[in-house]
């Protein structure tokens, strides 16, 4: 539990729960700005009134950092009781990770920028969809979604 003061007033909050699970595999996908985005593939598990079976690593310096390969156990929690997020690994693996060398979505290939994984193809299909949805969702056309932008 902690308590945040603010001039006249205090707010409690009570720590995530936490959970531990296996690694099954980790996938890469490509965003509308060409970052690739590693998610792991967890086995499922309960959690704070989900089931949570996938969580995105962020960038690949985060997977660097966690050393999060297929096959470790790791303890989640749900930061702010929402997003599920891997807070360390606690048995790891003899597996090793393969950083993709070509784009998942258009085979391009990819390059190590700072701490993400990108797709330098211009005219990566991934790009174009990803850039093409988040436009219809910022416009909030009603009936216009996923399945019409695929």
């Amino acid at each position: 539990e902690m308590c945040i003061r603010d001039r006249y007033s205090r707010a409690y909050k009570f720590s995530s729960q936490k959970g531990i699970s296996e690694v099954i595999a980790i996938n890469f996908f490509a965003g509308r700005t060409g970052r690739i985005t590693p998610v792991a593939i967890i086995k499922p598990i309960f959690l704070g009134g989900v089931t949570i079976q996938n969580v995105t690593l962020h960038n690949l310096s985060e997977v660097k950092k966690l050393k999060v390969t297929p096959g470790c156990l790791v303890e989640l929690k749900r930061a702010g009781d929402v997003i599920p997020k891997i807070e360390r690994v606690t048995k790891h693996s003899s597996n090793t990770l393969n950083i993709p060398s070509e784009c998942p979505a258009c085979g391009g290939p990819t390059v190590e920028d700072d701490k993400f994984l990108m797709c330098n193809n211009s005219d990566c299909e991934a790009k174009h969809y990803e850039n093409l949805l988040h436009w219809v969702k910022t416009l909030e056309i009603k009936g216009f979604g996923d399945e019409l932008v695929n």
